[in-house]
């Protein structure tokens, strides 16, 4: 090896790459593997780059990195072959202990290829971009060529106006099903029948109410939630003997095991309503602000709330509220103090929650009314482990050895692998459902003799989303 050839950002890529090779909490599918490795090489090899401009402004580390270079390449090859070994023996642990077959040895090598395929190509096009803007600056017939489309664009931008529904459809007085995504119509479409309850549990039951308000159905998140007390009304969900409020995920999907789960418990005597507060995925209505979300939840759980308390006292129906993912925490953190939402359901189901609303719910159990609330978090899941502050220090969610900024891509990592997984493990839940719902509801459901048939036919449904 000539060592004269050694970058600092060639070893410091090395270094990365090789760190990223070993999983954490989940396995990760090769093409998973290869991106998130991809992606904390690139920032390694960065890294190399910024310490290399203050190698070179010094004499004294300039003569530290000739003199070590050559050692610190071994070393950075060595540390490569051993992650690979070290990454595929993890991965293997992690999915044998959740009963899948040892991991394939394509897989690993598969992720290695695409991770250096990628990170060198990304490599490639910034170098390409800088010798390109290099050339424009010095060439007034580059400038022209490159800059003259760029305002053009700019010019244009914004001249066309989004799509937005008008105020007339915005406050049409019930939900109009053809405006609903596939959340809406899927969340809808998997409605049991009373006959299929029957066979289920054994028992008489009844087909259960669903109801769906979309994004677009109304204007306002409180807009929403009266259209949705609305529905209620018109439907005679009100006089079941429970309201679900469903708080979705950010895309505006709803577990179908989560909703399935209590339907069968009550033999159907149920009202699901879910109102939708986005309609992108979870990470990125998190990366926009969780204000939609929380705005939704306080107010669908309030209408409701006044709505029932309105009624007689022998005819108000329990009120559940079921939250996954950013839907739990977007009602878990929808009130100032856990009493003032605890106060206003009969019981509730928090699943897969994540980080920034974990305390809350802790502080919600541990209310005066929390014995009806139940929280469902997998030790193994990374929606329940991933925060911001992962960043600078430990938290508490976070279960492995900790390392500055390292851990926070490993827990990004993780996100991605999140539904990679057998049901029970990482974010995906169902059969467990059925004895966290029997305590969010408080009372007598179904015999022991008919719940492994419950949380079979629930495990069927599985949890994608």
């Amino acid at each position: 090896m000539r060592t004269s050839r050694v970058r600092l950002p060639l070893v410091t890529w090395a270094l990365a790459l090789a760190v990223s090779l070993v999983p954490t909490m989940l396995p990760r599918p090769a093409l998973v593997q290869g991106i998130v490795s991809a992606v904390i090489a690139l920032q390694g090899c960065l890294a190399g780059v910024v310490a290399g401009v203050a190698v070179r402004r010094s004499l004294w580390a300039a003569r530290v990195w000739t003199r070590c270079r050559g050692p610190l390449a071994v070393a950075s090859v060595a540390a490569l072959v051993a992650a690979t070994f070290a990454g595929h023996s993890r991965s293997t642990a992690l999915r044998t202990t959740m009963g899948l077959a040892p991991a394939p040895w394509a897989d690993t090598l598969i992720g290695l290829a695409i991770a250096v395929a990628l990170s060198l190509a990304v490599v490639a096009v910034v170098q390409g971009g800088v010798r390109l803007g290099r050339r424009t600056a010095r060439s007034r017939r580059l400038r022209t060529a490159v800059v003259a489309p760029l305002l053009a664009v700019a010019a244009t931008a914004g001249l066309v106006p989004a799509t937005v529904p008008s105020a007339q459809a915005a406050t049409t007085p019930t939900v109009n099903l053809a405006r609903l995504d596939a959340k809406g119509r899927q969340f809808l479409g998997g409605t049991p029948t009373a006959a299929g309850i029957a066979r289920i549990t054994g028992h008489p039951a009844s087909t259960p109410t669903r109801l769906y308000v979309g994004l677009r159905s109304a204007p306002s998140a409180t807009a929403r939630a009266d259209l949705a007390v609305g529905e209620l009304e018109r439907s005679g969900g009100f006089d079941r003997r429970a309201v679900v409020l469903v708080l979705p995920t950010g895309s505006g999907w709803v577990d179908p095991a989560g909703i399935a789960s209590v339907e069968y418990l009550l033999g159907g005597d149920v009202a699901s309503v879910a109102v939708q507060y986005a309609d992108t995925p979870s990470w990125i209505a998190y990366l926009r602000g969780t204000g939609d979300a929380r705005r939704t939840a306080r107010a669908l759980i309030e209408a409701v709330h006044d709505r029932v308390e309105r009624r007689p006292a022998g005819r108000r129906p329990q009120v559940l509220v079921f939250g996954e993912s950013l839907g739990a925490l977007a009602g878990l953190t929808a009130e100032p103090r856990a009493a003032d939402l605890t106060s206003r359901t009969d019981g509730g189901l928090w699943v897969g929650v994540p980080a920034p609303a974990r305390a809350r719910a802790a502080q919600v159990v541990a209310s005066p009314s929390g014995r009806r609330q139940s929280v469902l978090v997998h030790r193994d899941d990374p929606v329940a482990a991933w925060s911001a502050p992962l960043l600078s220090h430990p938290t508490p969610y976070w279960h492995r050895p900790w390392a500055p900024v390292l851990s926070f891509w490993e827990a990004t990592a993780d996100l991605a692998s999140a539904y990679w997984t057998p049901d029970g493990y990482g974010h995906r839940y169902s059969r467990e459902m059925v004895d966290a719902w029997r305590t969010a509801i408080g009372g007598p459901t179904l015999g022991a003799d008919r719940l492994d048939d419950v949380r079979d036919a629930v495990g069927t449904l599985g949890a994608e989303g």
